[in-house]
């Protein structure tokens, strides 16, 4: 299997209790080199298995928020909470719609 993944991020954390990491760029691509014949048979009887082993090619974003810290009213308890949002696979579809001069289809 060949795989590649890179990313560009930016981290800040503004105080001690907050953390925001935003990665405008991320890239990943999997393929599947070499198989052999009774693998081929494994990923036939399993679709789901064998989409995880197809050529991947992905291009997102992502950004995380993150707060911690001690409770208020119980400083020997604290809390963690992390937000985050991550947008891939469809951006490419996109910006490729875009450069034909069409629109994205929607499912019904």
């Amino acid at each position: 299997m060949s795989s590649f993944n890179t990313s560009l991020a930016y981290f800040w954390k503004p105080n001690e209790q907050v953390t925001h990491t935003l990665t405008p760029a991320e890239v990943s691509y999997t393929n599947l080199a070499n198989s052999t014949a009774e693998f081929e048979d494994f990923l036939n009887e399993n679709p789901t298995v064998r989409k995880s082993f197809e050529e991947q090619f992905i291009i997102g974003c992502s950004y995380q928020f993150v707060k911690s810290g001690a409770l208020l009213y119980n400083k020997r308890h604290s809390f963690y909470i992390s937000e985050s949002i991550d947008l891939a696979g469809n951006l490419a579809s996109v910006f490729s719609s875009i450069a034909e001069g069409s629109r994205p289809s929607s499912a019904d």
